[in-house]
């Protein structure tokens, strides 16, 4: 199955080329909003809907564009990607030995459909030394990365467990795509 996928996340295109679809990549050059509103998910809400509208408009929408946006928050707060290793050093200290959540927004547009959800993961980190925590950041893995983490770099010291989609954590919930496709009966009209 084809998708234009509004985004340049390498991570974003993996998970979506192992569930077997063929990608188109159109990143989307959409201004995303920030802590604007104090809700994390009208955030990633409208953060995809903007990046999968912004293709939709350039290419039109006979093909399913999806666009996604990815958060992590504590206590209320979007954390977002650091701005350097002391950024995210900090970061890694605030959610040491706590739970947070992963919420991914998620927008597909299809022959004059729109269809949108937000998938949410409770993640818990184990309490985080200060060696591991420099050894980590060492790696430069977490400077691209929301929450200055990806549960894909975790060898175990990191996260305790967590309750939801492990790929949602990475940047897409792709069960939830699937179901969202199936729902806009993508393919079985063609």
């Amino acid at each position: 199955m084809r998708i234009i996928l509004a985004s340049q996340s390498p991570r974003r295109q993996e998970l979506l080329r192992k569930a077997g679809y063929k990608l188109a990549v159109c990143p989307a050059h959409f201004e995303e909003i920030g802590n604007i509103v104090n809700n994390a998910k009208e955030v990633v809400s409208v953060n995809a809907k903007g990046k999968c509208m912004e293709i939709v408009r350039q290419m039109g929408d006979e093909i399913p564009v999806l666009g996604a946006d990815t958060v992590v928050v504590l206590d209320g707060e979007i954390i977002g990607k650091p701005k350097d290793a002391a950024d995210a050093k900090v970061t890694l200290k605030h959610l040491s030995g706590r739970k947070h959540d992963v919420l991914t927004g998620m927008v597909i547009a299809y022959r004059g459909e729109i269809l949108s959800k937000v998938s949410k993961t409770e993640m818990y980190f184990k309490k985080l030394t200060d060696e591991q925590i420099d050894r980590y950041v060492a790696t430069g893995k977490p400077l691209d990365k929301a929450g200055s983490y990806g549960i894909q770099d975790d060898d175990g010291f990191m996260i305790d467990h967590f309750v939801g989609s492990y790929d949602n954590v990475i940047g897409l919930d792709v069960m939830a795509v699937d179901n969202m496709l199936k729902e806009l009966k993508v393919g079985q009209n063609d």
